[in-house]
């Protein structure tokens, strides 16, 4: 009976990577940091395995080409993660269009830096925002509140 009760210190790492292409439903604060530990670790021994491999088996622009790609690619359940960190307070997915918009501006000439530099700061706040701010407590329009523990019978 004890076994049924085990906790897997495994289930939180399952339930981020098997959500990391979902865009509908909830998440919790835990899941992007948890996925950002996770990127970090994939790519420090990244970094290690490519350090190990000589220059001469693999040129270093090829490397940083290959990291580029993967940096693309690690993006994607980023953006989901946000999309549903949105989703669990309770606001639309519209807003991460604030990311593009900011990324845009950083292409302007010089006398648009300052207004380059102001949408920066929003991002930066925003960012700080969609991952401390409360969520909405109990479900929502985009579903069940994802840190509700199903009652045992």
């Amino acid at each position: 009976m004890a076994e049924a009760h085990r906790h897997d210190p495994f289930a939180p790492v399952v339930r981020v990577l098997k959500g990391s292409l979902n865009f509908k439903g909830r998440a919790q604060r835990t899941d992007g940091i948890l996925y950002y530990f996770l990127v970090v670790l994939f790519v420090t021994v990244l970094q290690f395995a490519s350090s190990m491999i000589g220059n001469d088996l693999i040129p270093v622009a090829a490397k940083l080409q290959a990291f580029e790609v993967l940096i693309m690619i690690i993006q994607l359940p980023l953006i989901a993660w946000f999309v549903r960190r949105l989703h669990d307070q309770g606001k639309s997915d519209w807003y991460l269009l604030i990311f593009p918009v900011a990324w845009a501006f950083s292409f302007l000439e010089d006398d648009w830096q300052i207004l380059h530099a102001i949408l920066m700061l929003g991002l930066v706040l925003s960012l700080v925002a969609l991952i401390f701010w409360p969520p909405t407590q109990g479900p929502n329009r985009y579903g069940p509140d994802p840190r509700a523990t199903p009652q045992s019978t």
